[in-house]
């Protein structure tokens, strides 16, 4: 049997598409969410084990609080930080280097004390403004229900372990069917009509209301490696009024499908338009990118590594992979946009403890010193990863980056299974990504259902390898699907950069071809990616 390749976060709590429930316990004061060992007084009965533990929102923002004489005084979260190291023996300033890195001014902070056979310890602080605060870290039951009697503290999480499964496969299709519409592939001069609904903002080309426009494409194209780029002088607007339709005009009188039998090479290729990215930066949460690879030469900075042991670079496989989808000269969908890599995954395909919150929270901070110093405001972030179960704290934290602009795509989840189900992929503030394979059926191993917002190619996509400067191989997984549409994000957000994410993801909807998957839909969106191609001509 294949196993497609998908990151599995273990988590424990998190919104559906519905809104944010608690999973209490029968004692309706717990503050422990959906954990498997607790009692029905609200403790834990369990072992060591890795916690989440969240700052009542009025506690998250400010490191100290302004009194009525002027004065300051350390917050409640800082003061809490303080109790914790002293309760369980840390040492607050025995903290290293890597800890810094990871962790900003909380660092990793290992037990100072000697009695302490138990190594209770905190992984990282994380804070995403005034919308998400807390902490990760190792607790006995003592510690962790004794934390959970602090006024401070709005809920608690166990973390469990993440995995990562993978499968190689045969050649890829995959850019070819993102430039297709009605599952048909389209000579580069054709005319193209895309139904817009709800969409406003500015960027390089106009988004107006209620005005009618129409898009100038004078196409000149050149192919590489079966590629096909669309650049024009001409102007766009777009209308937006309830149900706008976007008009590609070109030489060509109409928009006729090349033949599926012929063996045409514009039948092979992938079409797209310029900027294609430009101006776009994607973090990439994985298991790191291979930096020597020429398929990401110049666009390719090594961000966050948590894991201290290796160095910045892809030692697994998944990561590498990922990022070619999205941003490969070779491979990818949107060729000029820069990739961040935001490595928490070690050659063995597993995360450290805490990586995740951490991982977020580091993005927040370096996606805001990039704006300040004048860099980009598009940014997008790609996690081919979940898991069945739902997390309130990584609900939040992903919440977060989306208020602060950025789009985050998901994977749907490898178990043939309700995606509703899985974290991040339930969340309604992400785009989650179903996969379908060469023939438009959804593949055997993706998750389906409401909470799918598009499926995109899945199955035997070839892209960049990480054991070699130029290499490929071929990966099955809702973890391919989900980049195909990160790379879409990019594409058009490098045209509109001033596109919000709820417009974003109705501009990927709105283009989709619609109809053409075959099979049981399962209540999951007959919508597969299409990249606008000759219809977003610049």
């Amino acid at each position: 049997m294949r196993i497609p390749l998908f990151i599995s976060i273990m988590a424990i709590a998190c919104e559906s598409r519905a809104p944010i429930k608690l999973l209490s316990v029968s004692d309706s004061g717990s503050k422990f969410r959906s954990l498997s060992d607790v009692s029905g007084n609200g403790t834990v009965n369990g072992v060591h084990k890795n916690y989440i533990v969240v700052f009542k929102k009025e506690n998250s923002k400010d490191k100290f609080r302004s009194l009525s004489n002027g004065n300051q005084e350390p917050s409640a979260r800082v003061l809490h930080i303080d109790w914790l190291r002293s309760l369980i023996g840390t040492d607050s300033n025995n903290k290293t280097a890597a800890g810094m890195q990871r962790s900003g001014s909380l660092g990793s902070m290992e037990p100072s004390g000697k009695n302490n056979a138990s190594k209770e310890k905190i992984y990282g602080q994380v804070g995403l403004g005034d919308q998400f605060s807390g902490y990760i870290g190792k607790f006995s039951n003592e510690t962790i229900n004794t934390i959970a009697d602090k006024d401070e503290i709005d809920y608690i999480e166990e973390e469990l372990q993440l995995s990562l499964h993978s499968q190689f496969n045969v050649p890829s299709y995959g850019l070819q069917k993102i430039s297709s519409i009605n599952g048909k592939y389209y000579s580069s001069s054709c005319n193209q009509n895309v139904a817009l609904s709800g969409l406003s903002g500015s960027g390089n080309n106009s988004v107006s209301s209620g005005q009618s426009g129409n898009t100038t494409n004078s196409a000149s194209s050149s192919k590489t490696n079966s590629q096909t780029k669309n650049s024009s002088s001409g102007s766009q607007n777009i209308t937006t009024n309830g149900q706008a339709s976007l008009n590609g005009v070109s030489d060509s009188g109409s928009c006729l499908p090349l033949d599926q039998n012929s063996s045409s090479a514009e039948k092979k290729a992938y079409f797209y338009n310029e900027p294609n990215g430009k101006n776009v930066t994607i973090y990439v949460i994985d298991s790191g990118i291979n930096i020597i690879h020429t398929d990401f030469t110049g666009r390719l900075r090594a961000g966050l590594n948590i894991v201290e042991s290796e160095e910045n670079t892809d030692l697994f496989h998944h990561g590498t992979h990922v990022a070619g989808i999205i941003s490969g000269t070779s491979f990818g969908v949107s060729k000029s946009a820069n990739l961040v890599s935001v490595k928490i995954f070690n050659k063995q395909g597993a995360p450290l403890p805490g990586s995740f919150l951490q991982s977020l929270d580091w993005i927040a901070k370096d996606y805001t010193q990039l704006v300040q110093s004048g860099g980009p405001k598009q940014a997008v972030v790609n996690l081919s990863l979940g898991s069945k179960g739902q997390s309130s704290a990584y609900d939040s934290a992903i919440n977060a980056l989306v208020d602060m602009g950025m789009i985050v795509v998901v994977s749907a989840g490898n178990d043939a299974a309700d995606a509703c189900q899985f974290t991040p992929a339930s969340n309604k503030n992400v785009i989650t990504v179903g996969a379908t394979d060469a023939d438009d059926k959804i593949a055997y191993f993706s998750n389906y259902g409401k909470c799918i917002d598009i499926f995109a190619p899945g199955v035997d996509i070839v892209s960049a390898d990480y054991a070699s400067e130029d290499g490929s191989r071929v990966l099955s997984g809702t973890s391919m699907a989900a980049p195909h549409i990160t790379g879409l994000v990019a594409y058009f957000v490098s045209e509109f950069p001033n596109l919000t994410p709820a417009q974003t993801k109705t501009i990927i909807k709105s283009l989709s071809r619609k109809n053409q998957i075959k099979g049981d839909l399962k209540e999951s969106p007959n919508e597969i990616a299409y990249n606008g191609a000759n219809v977003f001509a610049t």
